[in-house]
């Protein structure tokens, strides 16, 4: 099971249950900063939460994400900015909103012994691109490059695929065509 926590608080009663992940997801701008996405998170941000919530998690595996504008300049900006949440939380590893252009980075940080999760479907960092937060998929062509995105990020070397906000059985063809860990969202 995977929970989103963004404090101390939450993420002690969280690692006492039989929660396997713990996620510091980037939706804490909307949930704790009243942001109205998640398009201005910044990496301090994530570090901070990360750090809190790696003070309370023992025994939880703990990932955090890369925000916006952190990793899209190249493969070396995302993995300068993963080592650095990583190094300044201790997290055990990153998730990033994987596009087809997000796989070399994912390909870079997993060469430099990071551990990464990807991210397919919805992606709240697009969000406002995008017009909203609208369910992706719905069309063949999407729904092809969806399942595209999710198998080369698993060929990149991510050790498992949030799928968020895609009809059912895209999600499940997605899963099916993956041996990584899917989470739906």
């Amino acid at each position: 099971m995977v929970v989103t926590a963004y404090d101390y608080t939450m993420a002690r009663i969280v690692d006492t249950a039989d929660i396997d992940i713990v996620l510091v997801g980037d939706s804490l701008g909307m949930c704790i900063y009243g942001l109205p996405d998640t398009v201005d998170v910044t990496v301090e941000m994530m570090i901070e939460h990360g750090r809190a919530v790696m003070r309370a998690a023992k025994k939880s595996f703990v990932v955090v994400d890369i925000p916006c504008g952190s990793f899209e300049e190249s493969p070396l900006q995302a993995y300068q900015t993963a080592q650095k949440i990583i190094d300044e939380t201790g997290c055990d590893a990153v998730k990033i909103e994987t596009t087809l252009d997000s796989i070399a980075a994912i390909e870079m940080m997993v060469q430099n012994d990071i551990n990464v999760m990807a991210h397919v479907g919805l992606l709240p960092q697009q969000v406002r691109q995008l017009g909203g937060y609208k369910y992706q998929g719905r069309d063949a062509k999407k729904a092809a490059e969806i399942i595209q995105t999710a198998k080369l990020a698993e060929a990149a070397g991510a050790f498992a695929c949030v799928i968020e906000a895609v009809p059912q059985q895209l999600a499940r063809d997605i899963t099916a065509a993956l041996k990584i860990p899917t989470i739906g969202i």
